[in-house]
C-alpha cells in the first residue's frame, strides 16, 4: 500500500508539473511571437529608413522596385538563417538547462533534442519574417526619386 501510495502522490505531482508547464510554454509562446512581430518590424523598418538614400539611387540607376526589394530581403534571409542556427543551438542549451534544474531524486526528465520542436520553430520564425518584411518592404513601393535631396 505504502508504495501505490508513493506512485499516486508522485503521480498527481507531475500532472500538476505538466499542466503548469503547459500553462507556462502557452504563455511564453505567444509572448515571444508578440515581440518578434514588433521587434523585427521595427528593425526592418529602420533598416529601410537608414537605406532609403541608397535604395533611391539603387533606382535611379535602373533598378526596378522589385530588385530594390530583393537587396534588402536578401539581407534579411542571411540574418534569418543565422538567428535561427543560433537559436537552435542556444535554445537546446536552455531547455536542457532548465530540465535539469526541475529534476529532484523522484523525478528524471529525458535529455535529448527534439529536432521536430526546432523545425516547428525554425519555419514558425520564417513565416514571421516573411510577413513582417512583405509589411516593411511596402514602405519601398512609396519611394520617390525626387526624394535623393530630402535628407
Amino acid at each position: 500500500k505504502a508504495y501505490s501510495d508513493y506512485y499516486e502522490i508522485t503521480g498527481k505531482s507531475y500532472q500538476a508539473f505538466a499542466a503548469i508547464s503547459k500553462a507556462m510554454v502557452g504563455i511564453y509562446t505567444v509572448l515571444s511571437v508578440a515581440m518578434v512581430f514588433l521587434v523585427l518590424l521595427n528593425l526592418l523598418m529602420l533598416f529601410i529608413n537608414e537605406k532609403e538614400r541608397e535604395l533611391i539611387v539603387l533606382m535611379i540607376n535602373g533598378f526596378t522596385v522589385m530588385q530594390t526589394k530583393k537587396y534588402i530581403y536578401s539581407d534579411t534571409i542571411f540574418l534569418t538563417v543565422i538567428a535561427n542556427v543560433l537559436g537552435c543551438v542556444f535554445g537546446s542549451v536552455m531547455g536542457n538547462l532548465s530540465i535539469k534544474s526541475f529534476e529532484s531524486e523522484s523525478t528524471v526528465f529525458i535529455h535529448r533534442i527534439d529536432s521536430l520542436a526546432c523545425l516547428i520553430g525554425v519555419a514558425c520564425s520564417v513565416i514571421m519574417t516573411f510577413i513582417v518584411s512583405m509589411i516593411a518592404l511596402k514602405k519601398i513601393d512609396k519611394f520617390k526619386l525626387s526624394d535623393i535631396n530630402k535628407q
